[in-house]
């Protein structure tokens, strides 16, 4: 499916509004409909993605090397608390992101983009030992 959701919908014309250029919309109709936009303004990079119909949504800087993370990890980073256990909705994510763009321009100037790669690293791996956690645990049904 190649439409945004109607969450996602009014925010990237609102990121274009707030000087973001849209550098790519791809859309793969042969490859499940996958779909990416990509937003930028320096230092900051916003990726819309659609796979296989889930769709996602990141936060990076052309400065960091491990490409974009979720609101929950920069909300993490930026406010020094434990991620989350579930994922906040699109809207919730979307307004974090929002509110918090001067704060992740801070994060990724020149003198702290160093440790802010080092602590959205870090909190990613947190999330994801987590949910390998939970699925070995027998939280997720599993399909043989």
């Amino acid at each position: 499916m190649s439409e945004i959701p109607d969450a996602l919908a009014g925010f990237v014309p609102w990121l274009e509004g707030n000087g973001f250029l849209r550098t790519s919309d791809r859309f793969e109709p042969e490859a499940f409909g996958n779909r990416l936009i990509t937003l930028e303004r320096p230092p900051i990079t916003v990726e819309i993605v659609s796979d296989r119909g889930v769709w996602l949504l990141g936060v990076g800087g052309q400065a960091l090397t491990e490409g974009t993370f979720g609101a929950e990890i920069w909300r993490a980073c930026l406010e020094g608390t434990p991620v989350p256990e579930e994922s906040p909705d699109f809207a919730q994510q979307i307004d974090f992101i929002k509110e918090s763009l001067s704060q992740i321009a801070a994060a990724l100037a020149p003198d702290r983009v160093g440790d802010t790669e080092t602590c959205l690293v870090a909190r990613q791996r947190e999330q994801t030992e987590a949910y390998m956690n939970y699925l070995r645990a027998g939280g997720a049904e599993r399909r043989d």
